[in-house]
């Protein structure tokens, strides 16, 4: 997670060339070892006349687990009730245990 202020939207995920603004932290495990995250993306823009009129916005539920301090892994969950994944919310791009994240160090 990075703080990011791509047009002043706030802090977000920057994950494979994505960036999925973070809405709200939802909970943590008491041992640390995920975190939830309930995020939004951009799933469209429209243009007219060179100015942008409209922005269709997904949301949905993150889940990122630790391995270590340094590394994680994050998945999406459509079960919960409460905080929807919408069904255009990508599929692609959280691929579960399978594809190892790392914090970037500046």
């Amino acid at each position: 997670i990075e703080e990011y202020n791509t047009y002043t939207k706030g802090p977000c995920i920057a994950y494979n060339g994505g960036q999925y603004i973070i809405k709200e932290i939802l909970d943590t495990t008491n041992d640390n070892k995920t975190v939830s995250f309930y995020v939004q993306y951009s799933n469209s823009i429209t243009f007219q006349g060179g100015k942008m009129i409209s922005e269709d916005f997904v949301s949905g539920k993150v889940v990122m687990h630790f391995v270590d301090k340094d590394h994680a892994w994050f998945e999406i969950d459509r079960n919960d009730k409460a905080y929807p994944t919408d069904s255009k919310f990508i599929t692609h791009e959280f691929n579960g245990p399978d594809v190892i994240c790392w914090r970037e160090k500046i």
